[in-house]
């Protein structure tokens, strides 16, 4: 995080609608929800991306609590937020593997992948082009730890691959 360029971003801090929600006696939970998504696609919008430590002290609480917030968000409404977390896929067990092989075996492009799921154009054709190198040589061999040898990937990562290619391949 030391080394991370920072941008200057503009947020809506408080909106016309907060103060609506407030008004209405809308759960402080569901406010802060919509504040993360707004807060987290005006930054993305801007080139930039919000951790979930800077969402955090945005909402005066914990870490802990932001993160119990994106997950919950995301399993909502079943898109990830655009957090520097999620888009540069960094933090622990973060992998949205299934979700962008599934888009790509679809045969959906590279652009509408990166679109739909909130990831770089680096990090997707990564994803693919590590699916491929797994399909291709799930021909040749059988073993998985064959596989994570020649092209350096865990073993683990390797079987979540084979997970996903299709039985039709």
């Amino acid at each position: 995080m030391a080394q991370t360029k920072l941008k200057p971003v503009v947020l809506d801090i408080i909106t016309d609608d907060d103060i609506e929600d407030i008004k209405h006696m809308m759960h402080h939970r569901e406010v802060r929800m919509k504040k993360i998504e707004r807060w987290t696609h005006q930054t993305y919008d801007q080139g930039a991306l919000l951790s979930q430590l800077d969402l955090a002290v945005l909402l005066n609480i914990s870490e802990m609590t932001t993160g119990q917030y994106v997950r919950e968000y995301e399993s909502l409404y079943a898109r990830p937020l655009p957090t520097r977390g999620n888009v540069q896929l960094i933090g622990g067990g973060q992998t949205h593997k299934r979700e962008i092989i599934t888009l790509y075996v679809q045969g959906y492009l590279v652009p509408t992948i990166c679109q739909r799921t909130n990831h770089s154009q680096e990090s997707v054709e990564r994803y693919i082009r590590d699916f491929e190198s797994v399909k291709l040589l799930a021909t040749k061999f059988d073993d998985v730890d064959t596989i994570s040898r020649i092209i350096r990937l865990s073993p683990s990562v390797v079987k979540q691959y084979l997970d996903l290619v299709p039985l039709d391949s």
